[in-house]
């Protein structure tokens, strides 16, 4: 209890130089966090003068990198303290390859879950913040004690409580009290369950199973449950076989979200004279709120609102961000390609703008039974309500040249030059430019539930959570299990992966920043990959 700095150390230190490679190792930190003028986070000990951070704190870093070198495969850090949220800086994520191998045949989970408050921004609260509480110590800790104690944490009623349920539980104890702080996740080389505690006693069952929050694919825009299987039709309002369901506002929480964005500025200036790109452009706008759907392009971006509006901003050398205002009625989803923009309506027809010199912003004037849309570099995609798939735009690759074989698909994604289709069977098809294998799908491509193109390349992600990958993909530290996992984007260079435990992954290209996903980003619904740069719709509690 209160320990000076130096002994903050040695005590931390010793602790974690005892733990054996079978070991469950838990370090809870609950106190006073103080951040620098860089905005690197520092663990307040009775010594420390905040003037003298450096020499009398105890930074998080130096914390990280014990924990690196700490034997334990099973890691659950803790952290309940102002700006918590910021201990993920410059953490070094993943796994090595051993780690790995060990991981598949082993039962055990294992990696590094770390668990905060707050977000890198935010304060985290004691009792005296919550109005008539009975909470004498920090509001989090009380929700993480209240789950683990009571044993209403074990939602599975298994008779043990995994980290992800505490956390879970403590997120909802925390809201359930109204205190203006986001406890937030990240885990690094995390496989499989960590088991965090035994229950007192089992919970007893629902008399019914929840009905599990649906949320639109961002990739695809067919709806999957947070299990990435999709979702029965009603049996009170039944579709027809072939038909299928389009991502509308309502599928993410009413109040809808705010943007984020990230990367398209190079720290080379030089580079980035030389490739025209201004930073500025895509900045996003302040003060969205309300926002159900985003998409990313080459050098723009849209967002849709709750009320049916599109915003749009970036590059508009081509009119790509000059919306339509007037031709719009209640757009249900948007797609942003190379340099057009497309708009799904409520009638099922599609409206597009900007670039139109190969054809790709203008729809078939029959084309009215429209679920879903694609937007690619040069050219368009629609799913129809009857599984087929209709083509516009730029043909010198073939790209609009619909095989005979693309019938009963259920989701579309378009690259530069090339289009992939997912057929209800769980396998896709591809057509377009082949030049760097990106069209030529992979025996491997089976029980596919999502896919995604961009640039020379494509990706699928099957059923059991493995990322496929053809063409000229990116390269970098793929997530190797993303079972139930909410989007797939693929960018120009770029990749992002939104895991169902709501861990945002990236990688690929990071010369603009695009990879490097800000501190304390949590509460994710959607992401989408552009050019150079990011997209997220977070939500606001």
């Amino acid at each position: 209890m209160n320990p000076g700095s130096q002994q903050f150390k040695v005590s931390v230190d010793e602790y974690l130089s005892q733990r054996a490679p079978e070991d469950l190792l838990v370090v809870y930190i609950s106190g006073h966090g103080i951040r620098d003028i860089r905005g690197r986070l520092y663990f307040a000990a009775t010594d420390t003068i905040q003037s003298r951070l450096t020499a009398t704190g105890v930074e998080a870093l130096w914390l990280m990198d014990r924990l690196e070198e700490c034997a334990a495969t099973q890691q659950v850090i803790i952290l309940d303290c102002c700006f918590s949220g910021a201990f993920a800086a410059g953490a070094k994520g993943g796994a090595d390859d051993l780690a790995r191998d060990l991981a598949e045949i082993s039962a055990r989970g294992r990696g590094r879950i770390v668990l905060t408050a707050s977000r890198a921004t935010e304060f985290s609260f004691e009792g005296q913040a919550v109005p008539g509480s009975t909470i004498t110590g920090s509001v989090f800790t009380a929700g993480l004690i209240d789950g683990l104690t009571s044993g209403t944490a074990d939602v599975s009623n298994l008779g043990r409580i995994s980290v992800e349920d505490a956390f879970r539980h403590a997120c909802n104890f925390v809201r359930r009290h109204g205190v203006n702080q986001t406890p937030q996740r990240w885990s690094f080389g995390a496989e499989g369950t960590i088991w965090l505690a035994y229950a007192p006693s089992p919970q007893p069952k629902p008399a019914s199973p929840p009905v599990p929050f649906t949320t639109p694919d961002a990739a695809s825009g067919v709806i999957h449950g947070l299990d990435g299987r999709r979702m029965p039709p009603s049996r009170t309002n039944p579709i027809p076989r072939r038909s299928h369901q389009v991502s509308t506002p309502q599928q993410v929480p009413p109040a809808g979200g705010t943007v984020i964005g990230w990367g398209g500025r190079n720290p080379s200036v030089a580079r980035a004279f030389a490739t025209v790109l201004e930073f500025g452009r895509l900045a996003v706008p302040a003060g969205l709120r309300g926002v159900t759907a985003i998409s990313a392009g080459s050098r723009h971006a849209l967002a849709l609102t709750a009320d049916g509006n599109v915003l749009a901003w970036g590059d508009n050398s081509l009119g790509q961000t000059r919306v339509p205002t007037r031709r719009l009625r209640g757009v249900r989803m948007i797609a942003a390609g190379g340099a057009h923009s497309l708009a799904l309506c409520a009638d099922g027809t599609v409206v597009g703008w900007g670039n139109n010199n190969g054809g790709q912003a203008k729809a078939p004037n029959k084309l009215s039974e429209a679920v879903q849309i694609a937007a690619g570099g040069w050219h368009s995609l629609a799913l129809l309500r009857d599984g087929s798939v209709a083509a516009w735009g730029e043909n010198r690759d073939g790209q609009t040249r619909i095989p005979p074989r693309v019938q009963d698909v259920v989701s579309v994604a378009a690259g530069e030059a090339h289009s992939l289709a997912l057929h209800a069977d769980g396998t896709v098809t591809a057509w377009g430019r082949n030049n760097y294998g990106q069209s030529a799908v992979p025996t491997a491509a089976t029980d596919i539930v999502t896919i995604a193109a961009s640039g020379s390349y494509s990706m699928a992600l099957r059923r059991d959570g493995q990322v496929i990958s053809w063409g000229r993909a990116p390269t970098g530290s793929v997530p190797r299990n993303l079972a139930g996992a909410l989007a797939l984007s693929a960018g120009e260079s770029h990749c992002l992966a939104l895991g169902s435990d709501g861990v945002l992954h990236a990688w690929g290209d990071n010369s603009y920043e695009q990879c490097t996903i800000p501190d304390g980003l949590g509460g994710l619904i959607a992401v989408s990959a552009g050019g150079t740069f990011s997209l997220a719709l977070v939500a606001v509690h």
